[in-house]
């Protein structure tokens, strides 16, 4: 597939096109100056030549894309996070609509760290505490169970982690549990640092945990209890 742009000393064609769920990558004759930076697209679902304009566009050229023998196929990223950040999270047995929510969330965030505020800011104005035993929901019905109690205190420590879990990965972001004596929360990696996690409805900020329980414990990629 050629590919015609308003610079001509950038006219050039692409070699090798791979497309999976981590984003698009492309070798490139007389064009190497478009990839010298990695670039982040808000998209959830776009065709290939549609995707190409975007990024021709990041270099601040005019692209004319020649789909001519491309199979220019919808791609679609709903469950998939935009963040250039690698994190190795697979959100792909989420539930959509939560993951679908978390995209809405968080557009527009630039990095891991304001992704992970913008969850931790909607989950504790929304969600106050409720104290019972153990877990109530799972991470498959947590947010479909939310979405219909904005306002209400329905959720102890053990769902808000469900919750926080849950929306943290569906934004590509990597996140655990912790359970330590009386209390579940979430720990999630920014930039390669852990950062407690643990949004109770309470005028505390990310990275504390409730007071009077430890501050760190062993994690976990699920609870059941």
């Amino acid at each position: 597939m050629d590919l015609f742009i308003a610079d001509p000393t950038l006219i050039g064609f692409i070699t090798d096109l791979t497309f999976d769920e981590k984003g698009m990558n492309l070798k490139l004759s007389g064009m190497s100056k478009l990839l010298e930076q990695k670039y982040e697209f808000d998209f959830t679902q776009m065709k290939i030549s549609e995707i190409l304009k975007e990024m021709i566009k990041t270099a601040g050229l005019e692209p004319v894309v020649d789909a001519t023998g491309l199979d220019d196929k919808v791609i679609d990223y709903t469950n998939v996070s935009s963040d250039s950040e690698d994190s190795g999270v697979d959100n792909s047995n989420l539930p959509a609509d939560a993951c679908k929510f978390a995209k809405q969330l968080t557009k527009g965030k630039k990095g891991a760290r304001a992704k992970a505020q913008a969850i931790y800011d909607w989950i504790n104005s929304n969600f106050p505490y409720s104290g019972y035993s153990n877990s109530h929901y799972n991470e498959q019905n947590i947010y479909s169970t939310a979405k219909a109690n904005i306002g209400k205190a329905i959720f102890n420590c053990c769902d808000h982690a469900h919750l926080s879990v849950v929306l943290l990965r569906c934004a590509g972001l990597k996140a655990n549990y912790i359970h330590v004596t009386g209390h579940v929360y979430t720990v999630v990696y920014i930039e390669g640092q852990r950062v407690m996690f643990d949004p109770l409805g309470y005028n505390r900020g990310m990275g504390t945990v409730a007071s009077g329980y430890a501050t760190d414990g062993p994690e976990s990629e699920s609870i059941n209890f």
